[in-house]
């Protein structure tokens, strides 16, 4: 109980730090910003905390099934750095060194296509052509990240043992939300659940502009003069379909397994 009571108020510290530092940067000394950045800071952490803490999460997928959960964490402490730096001190701009010529390689492919990018950066309506040049780069160097970290973990779970482990699998403190109806194979769920999540991964990213678009006409926000809600707009149309994506790869795998230990 106490190592995991100690595991889980590390995780919501880091968590803590992930959500607080880089937001902090970005606001720049904007107050109510700031405020905003630590309730959800404290919320988030409360969560991670408790799911940890208790002995068997109740939302909480793959638990007992490292490293899941721990790539997933340093995916969005990942994007959340570079989309941080990249509009505070706009490294990504320049003509020379491996970055800066990456992600403008990146951006003229991500451009010459109908890409969510480009539906993402009108969805913000910026008035200032360098800053709208900035997001564009910013979000296709996060988005192809964010594929180049799905395509890494997908290798490490296909081709690794994962999630089988010395202690063995049991799947439902690892998936607690999950329910099968009578007479359906578990694998066959598990299957349109992996879908579905594949599907949310591919649309997502279409999707959310639109919301962006018509949240920023209903409440009035002006983004031109807002770095930390592009920050975390960036933040989260990148990440949401990541993790959507890293959801599919694992339950494919699951299912795989499933399925051939009960045709054994």
């Amino acid at each position: 109980m106490i190592y995991r009571t100690i595991g889980a108020l590390v995780r919501a510290l880091i968590v803590a730090f992930i959500v607080v530092i880089p937001s902090a940067l970005v606001s720049a000394g904007a107050s109510q910003a700031q405020m905003f950045t630590f309730t959800f800071a404290i919320l988030a952490s409360a969560v991670v905390f408790v799911e940890y803490v208790v002995e068997v999460p109740a939302v909480l997928e793959f638990r007992f099934a490292s490293p899941y959960n721990r790539l997933r964490i340093l995916l969005i402490a990942f994007l959340a750095v570079v989309l941080s730096q990249g509009l505070v001190n706009q490294f990504l701009n320049g003509n020379s060194g491996i970055v800066p010529i990456s992600a403008k390689i990146i951006e003229g492919f991500m451009i010459n296509w109908p890409s969510p990018t480009i539906l993402l950066t009108d969805a913000f309506a910026l008035g200032q052509t360098s800053l709208n040049a900035l997001v564009i780069r910013l979000a296709a160097f996060a988005s192809c990240m964010a594929l180049f970290f799905a395509l890494v973990f997908g290798a490490f779970i296909w081709l690794g043992a994962w999630p089988l482990s010395k202690r063995g699998f049991n799947l439902w403190p690892n998936m607690p939300s999950f329910t099968a109806r009578a007479g359906q194979k578990a694998s066959t769920k598990i299957v349109q659940i992996a879908i579905l999540s594949l599907a949310l991964a591919i649309t997502l990213p279409y999707i959310i502009p639109y919301f962006v678009s018509f949240g920023g006409d209903a409440l009035g926000i002006n983004y031109d003069d807002n770095y930390l809600m592009i920050y975390w707009v960036l933040l989260l149309w990148t990440s949401i379909p990541a993790m959507a994506l890293f959801r599919a790869i694992s339950l494919m795998k699951l299912a795989f397994l499933a399925e051939n230990i009960r045709n054994f």
